[in-house]
């Protein structure tokens, strides 16, 4: 297995490790003075086995695959893992299957068994296009929740331990093709309706925990504008919603009524009457479609965002930080081509240490001219090489949070599994990680992600035997800051 600590890392750590031996050393023959403070930071990610290859409820004939997850802590001691899935016949790029939620207390041991089903494909008319039949394909959206046991700052019970929401997206996909079928260099198959029949509503589910089962409390359909009050809300965030007292924020884009743009930003959810609503959206990235955006709180409080820029920005990876409440958002750290443009999230270590996790950039490989694809951009090409989604990284933040550290490769599946099975690419994206407590009474920093060869998800080949949904751990120095307190 190759080593998950870069050279430089190394080097800085047994630096920083030389330099606190040595003053313990002289604190010996001087005077007491102020203990110097331990020492913190990411010094590995532990790479696992696959976690979760397939849904046990497959219907005969089929083929589906477990792909991307999302840890969170559920009660004192036990954590769930969100997770969808993708049905490998159907020839659509990104075609949402439905989701799960599967309990678990040992990231060894996840039973795809004890899933509960959270959402699934269904038939349903298409209001945008006079009522006819259409599949609503359901994506993972939001996840927020506070666990049973779980006790505000000031050691009070919080009000809504145990409960939580899912804000599902739904996405309206033809029949029968209806006219919605690619056929690009990188990609072909049936796309989601584009034109006056786009649909995407949503559903928002309640869901609840009494310390031995989790339960869906309620479900209810949502239309776009209904998500937001005032605003047009179009992608969710990556990852899970963090606390702020007793409400709940994750990240979100929206819009209002004639704006050139969307913007990515925070939601505000809070829980009244029972259910949890979003009750209010602060616009943090100029309007430029930015998506898929995370949060983190720091250690001293403060809190950090990023959001994905769109290919055409860059992309860049940007990093904003709100010092107080109520604060300004000032924009802290704008690097161009150090990420692809593909799925990036903020994550936090054990010890508080937060850090982006993402995709290595690497020379894009671009069409001819005239051929479509993403900005001209093909994923396919050079054939076995590494594409811009093979190469999995964890970049902790500098100390003053206007930069990054030396990366640590996650998961580099070209080096660890040679040539994928059709010779094409590995993928390994969508790295959203957690701390939760397990059974061993440990914090642990999880981070879960999808990986499969890439032509499974455009061109429809036959799953790789790596395919499926992993969780690996990001090790880290220094005491643990708990995400939650019981």
């Amino acid at each position: 297995m190759p080593p998950s600590v870069s050279r430089r890392r190394f080097v800085s750590l047994a630096a920083q490790s030389a330099v606190l031996g040595a003053a313990s050393l002289s604190a010996v023959s001087s005077a007491p003075s102020t203990p110097a403070a331990p020492p913190r930071g990411i010094w590995r990610v532990q790479r696992n086995p696959r976690a979760l290859r397939a849904p046990l409820d497959v219907p005969p004939g089929e083929t589906w695959r477990h792909y991307l997850g999302f840890p969170f802590q559920v009660g004192p001691h036990v954590a769930g893992l969100y997770v969808n899935r993708k049905n490998c016949d159907f020839q659509g790029t990104d075609f949402g299957g439905g989701n799960d939620i599967i309990l678990f207390d040992d990231s060894a041991k996840i039973d795809p068994a004890r899933g509960l089903p959270i959402s699934r494909l269904r038939l349903a008319p298409n209001p945008h296009d006079g009522g006819r039949p259409a599949i609503l394909a359901p994506y993972p959206g939001s996840l927020g929740f506070v666990p049973f046991g779980a006790r505000l700052a000031d050691g009070r019970p919080h009000p809504h331990a145990g409960t939580g929401f899912i804000l599902i997206n739904l996405s309206a996909w033809p029949v029968d093709g209806g006219g919605n079928f690619e056929t690009y260099p990188d990609r072909i198959g049936r796309t989601w309706y584009r034109d006056h029949r786009r649909y995407h509503p949503s559903e928002l589910i309640q869901i609840g925990y009494d310390g031995t089962r989790l339960a869906i409390i309620s479900r209810q359909p949502l239309e776009e504008p209904e998500i937001l009050p005032g605003y047009h809300s179009s992608w969710t965030g990556l990852g899970c919603a963090i606390a702020d007292g007793e409400d709940l924020l994750i990240g979100m884009q929206a819009s209002r009524p004639g704006d050139p743009a969307a913007r990515s930003g925070i939601a505000r959810w809070r829980r009244t009457e029972g259910a949890w609503r979003a009750v209010e959206f602060t616009p943090i990235t100029p309007a430029d479609n930015s998506i898929e955006a995370s949060l983190v709180r720091d250690l001293d409080g403060s809190l950090i965002y990023f959001a994905r820029g769109r290919r055409h920005l860059g992309p860049p990876a940007r990093l904003w930080r709100q010092a107080r409440p109520g604060g300004e958002w000032e924009l802290r750290c704008d690097l161009p081509r150090m990420l692809p443009s593909t799925p990036a999230v903020l994550g936090q270590a054990v010890d508080g240490t937060p850090y982006l996790a993402g995709n290595l950039w690497q020379p894009e490989y671009r069409l001819p001219a005239g051929l479509y694809a993403d900005a001209g951009v093909s994923r396919l090409e050079p054939v076995g090489w590494r594409g811009e989604r093979s190469t999995l990284c964890v970049w902790p933040l500098n100390e003053a949070r206007d930069g990054f550290e030396a990366p640590l490769i996650a998961r580099d599946p070209r080096t660890e599994f040679g040539l994928p099975p059709h010779g094409t690419l590995w993928a390994a994206d969508h790295p959203v990680s957690n701390q939760v407590r397990l059974a061993d009474g440990q914090w642990h920093t999880l981070m879960s992600y999808r990986m499969l060869e890439w032509k499974e998800n455009t061109h429809f080949i036959p799953p790789s035997p790596q395919t499926g949904c992993y969780l690996d751990e990001v090790v880290s120095f220094g005491p643990p800051r708990p995400l939650w307190n019981f």
